[in-house]
């Protein structure tokens, strides 16, 4: 039995027809362009011998926007790295490199200053705050969070920063 279409309904069908195609070349390029991913925002508060929270956690390779914010009484610092407790030896710039190295470059915000002595360790002064973007490294694993200036690790002034 022969199959009849009026003249309405082959033109509903074209209509399908076309916007099958059209749809499926706008999702692929939407595919195409690449995504801007928002940073995770990650908040470190500096106290007179310790960080609040004691660790933070974000995801392998996802960017990062780590808040330093000092609410002590005096100069507090943040140094990522490895065996941080080797610092209290003597400056070793590669430790923070470390991570650094892994995490790409790092840029910074408000007014840290940056303690070249002994790598990247940023300097936050009371009452102040400064804002650091990186990108997390791609492994997983456990970087030291630490405070390098003068009696401050070894009071207690420690984290954890967890890559997951």
């Amino acid at each position: 039995m022969p199959i009849h279409f009026r003249a309405g309904s082959l033109s509903l069908l074209w209509l399908l027809a076309l916007f099958s195609i059209l749809a499926s070349a706008c999702t692929a390029r939407a595919a195409a362009e690449p995504v801007a991913v928002e940073p995770v925002t990650v908040q470190l508060v500096m106290r007179d011998h310790y960080y609040l929270p004691g660790g933070v956690r974000v995801r392998a390779g996802e960017p990062v926007r780590l808040e330093l914010v000092n609410e002590g009484q005096i100069p507090h610092a943040a140094m990522i790295g490895l065996d941080l407790e080797r610092l209290t030896w003597g400056p070793d710039e590669q430790l923070a490199r470390d991570f650094f190295g892994e995490a790409g470059p790092v840029q910074a915000e408000g007014d840290p200053r940056l303690n070249l002595a002994q790598g990247t360790e940023f300097i936050v002064q009371p009452r102040a705050r400064a804002t650091l973007f990186f990108t997390a490294p791609t492994a997983e694993g456990e970087w030291e969070i630490g405070c390098m200036l003068p009696g401050h690790y070894e009071s207690g002034m420690r984290g954890t920063l967890f890559v997951e």
